[in-house]
């Protein structure tokens, strides 16, 4: 008897300690955010060179973890205006960040230039397109253009607006791909999501030409070909900003996020970013300066085909 009790004893303290924990009960929850795990939300087209450098930082730093999200800035944005746990925020465009900004979701002093990527006009080697230029696209067969509203879709309209293509007074957000083939006035003009959608296009066939940004070429340079360089005196800069979040949605100390963000944009990270085609010489980030030209692809070592160095950019 004396035993039964015992167990009894036994199995109704378990039970209560169980209810306990069920309850939230103690000093440990696992809903509580980890000091030190760091969010980063960043453009898709910088999701190559984070991961590499995330890992790389994680490897030195064993007490910290990187959670990296890629994706369109704007939804990033959203996404951080919902409360989201973000840490750093890397844009590939001014607009996103502006908008954070504004709420006052950006760390003092910590928002920064980093990146100053480029939009080039391409093809495919082993059947070039008719129009050698942008200026000349109304000589095209079918052009691959990035939807409106995206970082790459306005730049490559304000391309054409500000080459005479489009009505100067046209709003680069707004231009419909119609628009575009009316004013072309010839060939078949195709509105894709991304970069990539657009390289596939060209590289499948289905189109002869498209605009996409220097480093969305990186990886793809034997098939494509870069006929021109598209100066910052036709779509504005390309700077990719990063900054640190600050309020309810920064989980991670913020040490250890302004550590990172260090990182991010020291030496190491710069010669990271030069591999896959991103420039952080940003001291021509106007003009008709094209990086690009300077140096063979650090990617694959091929170098790159070189546009005519007057046209259409001067």
């Amino acid at each position: 008897m004396k035993k039964t009790k015992t167990r009894w004893f036994a199995a109704a303290l378990m039970a209560v300690l169980l209810l306990c924990a069920s309850c939230g009960g103690g000093e440990s929850s696992n809903t509580e955010a980890d000091p030190n795990e760091i969010h980063v939300f960043a453009a898709d087209a910088l999701r190559a060179p984070l991961e590499e450098l995330c890992e790389s930082y994680e490897a030195e730093h064993g007490q910290i973890t990187v959670s990296l999200s890629t994706g369109s800035t704007q939804q990033l944005q959203e996404r951080i205006l919902a409360g989201e746990p973000c840490d750093l925020f890397f844009s590939d465009s001014q607009s996103p960040m502006d908008a954070l900004e504004k709420e006052g979701l950006l760390a003092e002093d910590s928002r920064q230039d980093v990146i100053n990527d480029q939009l080039v006009y391409i093809t495919l080697k082993a059947d070039e397109t008719a129009a050698k230029t942008m200026a000349d696209l109304p000589k095209a067969k079918h052009f691959a253009i990035a939807k409106a509203g995206t970082p790459l879709g306005n730049k490559s309209r304000l391309a054409l607006i500000r080459l005479g293509t489009l009505d100067p007074a046209a709003d680069p957000e707004q231009v419909s791909a119609a628009e575009i083939e009316t004013a072309l006035n010839g060939p078949t003009v195709s509105e894709m999501d991304t970069a990539g959608d657009i390289i596939e296009a060209i590289e499948d066939g289905s189109c002869d030409c498209g605009a996409v940004r220097l480093s969305d070429v990186c990886g793809h340079e034997k098939p494509l070909r870069i006929l021109e360089a598209l100066g910052y005196d036709l779509t504005g800069s390309m700077l990719y900003p990063i900054a640190r979040i600050s309020g309810e949605g920064s989980t991670a100390d913020e040490q250890a996020a302004d550590q990172l963000l260090q990182y991010l944009t020291g030496e190491e990270a710069s010669a990271c970013y030069d591999r896959y085609l991103l420039s952080t010489d940003l001291s021509a980030a106007t003009g008709s300066y094209r990086p690009w030209q300077r140096k063979p692809c650090p990617c694959c070592n091929n170098v790159l085909p070189q546009a005519d160095a007057g046209s259409g950019n001067d």
